[in-house]
């Protein structure tokens, strides 16, 4: 970010006029403006014209081409154009299975040589926390669903567990989205109310939420049994997410110093490594929450 260096403000009438620097209005095309308010009350001037959402992407590499699309989607792109001299049954059963995995998503136009993408989602039904809270109800049901299965021995319930980390990834793949798409936008981000430090946060507390469904999808698989400590870790783990929400720092504490005392009863198992990584997990979470919050 460079300085453009302080400027006065002029009393016009009821109003109030600022200078702005010949050389950056000359950079903006036509000269126009647009000014939004931030999340924390501060004005911002930007150029009025905003910045494209368009790419094109080649699929001569379906793999690649595929993971393009997908890194697309994250950046916040609206509309992806996927080209290829010919597109293939496979090509667009491959596509498909993809889109599947990023929500609002759609094939808006399809041909022989060219498929139109366009993301319906709107940034207003996507926001950050909602979708963090989403994945947070999730991953509950699925600690509760396995202990359920390992009390019961229920493998097909298990199976299930594992299948809903799909759900998860997905939830996470929009959450990403939407976060890069408000930090990339001072409109975006005084409408949902945050501020980069907070979506920096909510990105971190993603991630490690998504690395927690995959720790259960290890315990589906295995034949550890542990329905004591899952029913105590759900609740910590729900604890945890609520002290991020509410940047309780007092909770996050009482949760982080209950998960420090589990893991030093914890005996050496290798079968109960994926536990671990859990509970090690939810401490990260609660290192999130600043005590300046108190």
């Amino acid at each position: 970010m460079r300085d453009l260096g302080r400027r006065s403000l002029i009393s016009i009438g009821s109003s109030y006029a600022v200078t702005l620097p010949k050389d950056w209005v000359r950079r903006v095309e036509g000269g126009k403006v647009r000014i939004v308010e931030g999340s924390s009350g501060e004005l911002i001037i930007l150029p009025a014209k905003e910045p494209t959402s368009k790419v094109s992407i080649d699929l001569r590499g379906i793999e690649e081409g595929l993971w393009e699309i997908i890194a697309a989607y994250l950046d916040g792109y609206d509309e992806i154009e996927v080209r290829k001299e010919r597109i293939r049954r496979e090509d667009l059963e491959a596509l498909k299975k993809a889109l599947s995995k990023l929500i609002g998503m759609e094939i808006l136009e399809e041909g022989s040589s060219r498929i139109l993408l366009r993301c319906l989602m709107d940034h207003s039904s996507a926001k950050p926390m909602e979708l963090l809270l989403r994945m947070r109800s999730i991953i509950s049901g699925m600690i509760s669903d396995l202990r359920d299965a390992i009390a019961e021995g229920d493998r097909e319930l298990m199976s299930l567990v594992a299948e809903r980390d799909d759900e998860v990834d997905k939830i996470y793949f929009a959450l990403v989205r939407s976060i890069r798409r408000a930090m990339r936008s001072p409109e975006i981000m005084g409408a949902i109310g945050a501020d980069p430090i907070s979506l920096l946060d909510m990105r971190i507390a993603a991630m490690i939420m998504e690395l927690i469904a995959d720790n259960i999808v290890e315990l589906a698989q295995s034949d550890c049994d542990c329905t004591d400590l899952l029913r105590e870790i759900s609740d910590l783990f729900d604890r945890g997410v609520r002290s991020f929400e509410l940047k309780d720092f007092r909770k996050a504490l009482e949760v982080r110093e209950r998960v420090n005392g589990i893991i030093r009863d914890m005996p050496a198992e290798k079968s109960l490594l994926p536990l671990i990584n859990i509970l090690f997990r939810i401490e990260d979470l609660c290192d999130l929450v600043s005590p300046r919050f108190l």
